[in-house]
């Protein structure tokens, strides 16, 4: 069953109404409208926030421009039990998030500073002692390349997530049909770093290969995943296309500006990565 106030309510009827007429919508500068989203908004993140002191300030920040964009603060939330199917486990996931909404009243969903945890330290330990395989046998770029595509993995699971719990609680029927009803989730992520690495022995003797929280930086270019999101009337479900990806700020440094945590050391020595990620 499912549950909505008056607040979701309103926002609905408003964006049906406005659908009748796209050039209305794409003209009205509404206060009413911005409002409305916003209040949305913050009753639907007040639920998820989280003082974690793991979503703290990383090279991301220097990359994200609004414009003369309206926006709400950035918020610190989390997922504690997100399942990965492809490697069937569970991590813990915060990141920070923010909502905007720019003179043409295109809605923008802005996400920042992913980190991922385990409860226990047992938990995915199938691919981490994959991962220790692999450093231990100095194989450092197949181990770069596993642990890339994991990280995007479950970036892709946490934003998506998050986008259709936001557009199904709201009921907001952003119609793939009228391009002016699309929401736009933009995922920033750092990309001039080398990954820290720490082989630990765990619960029962087993040995795996733990990535610390920071990592070895030289430079401050992001890379950005964009993605659109819609809901398509035909299937009754929402849609999510990607439309690609995109670097962001000056070119990596050959000089580290940050370093591994201590007990942690980095491996491999490009730290030039590569947005343009499958």
């Amino acid at each position: 069953m499912i549950k909505f106030n008056c607040t979701f309510l309103i926002l609905s009827l408003f964006l049906v109404f406005f659908g009748c007429n796209q050039t209305t919508m794409v003209d009205q500068k509404s206060t009413e409208y911005k409002e409305i989203l916003f209040k949305a908004f913050d009753e639907f993140i007040s639920k998820k926030a989280t003082n974690s002191s793991a979503a703290m300030v990383r090279n991301e920040d220097h990359c994200i421009e609004t414009g003369d964009s309206y926006c709400t603060t950035y918020t610190n939330t989390a997922y504690s039990q997100l399942y990965l199917p492809e490697y069937d486990c569970y991590v813990e996931v915060s990141f920070t998030v923010m909502l905007c909404i720019n003179q043409f009243n295109r809605i923008d969903m802005f996400f920042k500073n992913m980190h991922i945890f385990y409860n226990n330290p047992t938990d995915c330990h199938v691919i981490k002692e994959h991962w220790l395989k692999l450093y231990e046998e100095k194989r450092y770029n197949e181990l770069d390349a596993s642990k890339t595509k994991f990280d995007e993995y479950v970036s892709k699971l946490v934003e998506a997530k998050f986008m259709k719990e936001f557009m199904n609680l709201f009921l907001l029927e952003f119609d793939c049909e009228k391009e002016v009803f699309l929401v736009y989730a933009n995922f920033f992520k750092s990309q001039c770093f080398l990954y820290c690495v720490k082989p630990v022995i765990v619960d029962g003797g087993r040995k795996v290969l733990f990535f610390g929280e920071t990592n070895e930086y030289c430079g401050t270019a992001c890379c950005k995943r964009l993605t659109n999101y819609c809901f398509n009337f035909q299937t009754k479900n929402i849609d999510q296309t990607l439309i690609g990806y995109e670097k962001i700020g000056p070119p990596c440094s050959n000089q580290r500006l940050t370093f591994c945590d201590e007990g942690f050391t980095s491996f491999g020595e490009d730290c030039d990565r590569d947005c343009n990620l499958p």
